[in-house]
């Protein structure tokens, strides 16, 4: 069990009986850019995931800070949120990778930036330069956008 699997369980144990009868657990850890996000589950008092889990609503999952280790509990909404944020981070570090690779086209950067075409060239050029980090992406994009117009 990795380091932040132990800290969710113990962040899940520490929950105790949530609803009569029931605890929860957690299911799927996925690895994110900063974080660990796990599903909850409801399971009986002995551990069990039960044939009928009870309905109540609330926290779907949460997150630990890979830094920090801070834990945030998240709803559905804040969930599809995450999801989002990191199907961009992960597009946004693929399409700059294969620009640098000579393997991408620009056309989306200057579509989602409105970016002009000596702007577009004069930041192809400085994409050439740059290491960039797939936590730091949209950030590290957006400096240099702001640095080369």
């Amino acid at each position: 069990m990795s380091q932040f699997d132990q800290i969710a369980k113990a962040y899940v144990q520490s929950l105790g009986e949530v609803l009569e009868g029931f605890q929860v657990d957690f299911i799927n850890p996925r690895v994110l850019f900063t974080k660990y996000y796990y599903d909850l589950i409801f399971v009986t008092l002995d551990g069990n995931i039960p044939q009928e889990p009870p309905i109540a609503g609330g926290a779907q999952g949460f997150t630990i800070d890979k830094q920090t280790f801070a834990i945030e509990v998240l709803t559905a909404g804040e969930v599809t949120a995450l999801e989002e944020q990191e199907s961009t981070l992960e597009n946004t570090y693929h399409r700059l990778k294969d620009i640098q690779e000579n393997n991408g086209s620009l056309l989306w950067l200057k579509e989602h930036y409105q970016l002009d075409a000596p702007t577009l060239l004069r930041i192809k050029k400085a994409l050439l330069q740059v290491k960039f980090t797939k936590k730091g992406v949209i950030e590290e994009l957006n400096q240099l956008i702001a640095t080369h117009r």
